[in-house]
């Protein structure tokens, strides 16, 4: 267990870097969502560092958070593109 979290920091470090680069660079909606999923990084090396056994419900849980966290940031990435919220909803339902 201790090396998979010292791996989850590690993954944690990229992720981090990669959304400094982002927005350096001035792509702050990438570098947000880049963020996010360092999040979620730090997020699993606790967890994992915490638990003594998977339970289902924390990974039910964070499996919503992840999805709920990504349709965020394809939100702000959609609207920092111009897109227009009636152009992307007919084209997510395929209308």
């Amino acid at each position: 267990m201790r090396q998979q979290v010292i791996e989850r920091i590690g993954f944690a470090e990229e992720w981090l870097d990669r959304a400094k680069r982002h927005c350096e660079g001035g792509d702050v909606p990438r570098g947000l969502l880049t963020l996010f999923l360092a999040n979620a990084e730090m997020t699993h090396a606790l967890r994992m560092a915490h638990e003594t056994r998977p339970s289902r419900r924390r990974w039910l849980i964070s499996g919503f958070a992840v999805a709920a966290a990504f349709s965020l940031a394809m939100v702000a990435l959609a609207s920092s593109a111009g897109i227009s919220r009636k152009f992307a909803v007919a084209n997510f339902w395929g209308g």
